[in-house]
């Protein structure tokens, strides 16, 4: 059991937090955030897109804005909204949840007010000798027809998105 007290935290837009945010030729813009902390939460959302609209007006909504996280167990605790992800952390941590939302606030901020040209690229692919199913024996409880329906035993496909400023070129 991790127990934090008095823990400051900065999400810092590049840093912490990767945003990206684009306009389609129709004006349509659409933001997603790169969480770096186990995940999103509804409420975390909400709370963001509540700010978005007092800023902005309709322009962002539940619609398009996509937070995601990159399920990384280093983050803090306590700013989800369910039971069984905040009994680590002993309870809802109101200071974590702001930091979370004034870190993707702002970064959204940022994205927004810098928007640049930029592509986007998508690739898939097998990525062996990476990950490995951490209970093979329950996978075998799985029906044969199942099992059969997949290579392996854990998914080994990975996505990459990769947004890419046009003048810029990769942020790596």
């Amino acid at each position: 059991m991790q127990i934090w007290n008095k823990l400051h935290l900065v999400f810092t837009s590049g840093c912490e937090l990767a945003h990206l945010l684009w306009q389609n030729l129709r004006g349509t813009s659409v933001v997603f955030v790169n969480l770096d902390a186990c995940m999103a939460s509804q409420l975390v959302t909400i709370k963001v897109i509540e700010r978005l609209r007092a800023r902005y007006g309709n322009l962002y909504s539940e619609q398009n804005v996509a937070i995601s996280g990159i399920h990384s167990h280093a983050g803090p605790g306590g700013y989800l909204q369910y039971v069984v992800y905040i009994v680590t952390s002993l309870g809802f941590v109101r200071q974590s949840f702001d930091v979370l939302v004034d870190g993707i606030e702002k970064s959204i901020i940022q994205a927004h007010e810098n928007l640049r040209p930029g592509s986007i690229f998508v690739n898939k692919g097998e990525l062996l000798d990476a990950g490995v199913n951490r209970s093979p024996s329950a996978h075998l409880n799985n029906p044969a027809a199942e099992r059969s329906k997949y290579k392996y035993d854990v998914d080994k496909e990975m996505t990459l998105v990769k947004f890419v400023d046009n003048e810029l070129g990769p942020s790596w």
